[in-house]
């Protein structure tokens, strides 16, 4: 639990000013906060082991840090993608170009900027 001393060290080290109301709330608050931060790591799972994967990296012998492994980002000028935003402007009620043309949200009633 969080107690006065620490909170006014907080509170000066984010440069704030409390009341004496406003400590006592927040000091109810964070020890609620803190509490349940202590049930939460207290909380094993069971059964499944871990929630998240982690895909191990190729380290080459004189780097320090991991290799991408990961492919190559080469958008495609057709294939699937395309294919589907060519279905996808296809439905849209109005399209300029390749865009999907909208009603102008900014500026004034008669369309200018």
């Amino acid at each position: 639990m969080m107690g006065e001393k620490e909170l006014t060290q907080l509170a000066s080290l984010a440069r704030i000013n409390l009341t004496t109301a406003e400590q006592a709330g927040l000091l109810n608050d964070l020890g609620a906060i803190l509490d349940y931060v202590d049930q939460l790591k207290q909380a094993a799972p069971t059964g499944k082991g871990s929630t998240f994967k982690t895909q191990s990296l190729k380290v080459e012998s004189w780097k320090t840090v991991p290799v991408n492994v990961l492919r190559e980002d080469n958008p495609s000028a057709g294939g699937a993608a395309a294919a589907e935003a060519e279905k996808l402007r296809a439905a849209a009620p109005t399209t300029e170009g390749p865009y999907f043309k909208v009603k102008a949200i900014f500026g004034d009633k008669n369309g200018g900027s």
